[in-house]
């Protein structure tokens, strides 16, 4: 076994274990920090939130216009944060894929070189069926 990997394994289960005894005033600190860096992102890296949130970036969260299934998809190409990733070439990859089950691609696939594309409901329809690319923390 690689004791680097266990060592960063152990580190992470002693931080995430501390979060146990946050204070709720921590905790809720703690999520509206992480949601606005997650919304920052978004902001900047695509351009349909970029147009979508214009007016209302400094509104709370319940304040937000909400975003529609139909208009995700029929602004993916655009509402995605990496510009290479295109629909029509997500729905491609994952229909190609053989011994795709329970939402995972098999090892070794990858989607633009990341081998972490998931399908949320594999078995549904092109309409509610939708691939993510699950994002690493470095």
């Amino acid at each position: 076994m690689n004791t680097q990997i266990i060592l960063k394994i152990l580190a992470l289960r002693h931080r995430l274990r501390q979060r146990d005894l946050w204070t709720r005033q921590r905790l809720e600190a703690y999520q509206a920090r992480e949601l606005r860096l997650l919304w920052e992102y978004a902001f900047a890296r695509s351009p349909f939130y970029g147009r979508f949130h214009k007016e209302v970036s400094e509104r709370p969260l319940h304040d937000l216009p909400i975003l529609t299934k139909e208009a995700v998809m029929e602004h993916f190409d655009e509402l995605v944060t990496d510009p290479t990733a295109r629909l029509a070439d997500v729905e491609t990859h994952l229909a190609a894929l053989s011994g795709f089950s329970s939402g995972v691609c098999k090892r070794g696939s990858s989607y633009l070189g990341d081998p972490d594309v998931i399908m949320d409901d594999p078995t549904s329809d092109k309409e509610s069926s939708r691939a993510h690319k699950v994002p690493r923390r470095r």
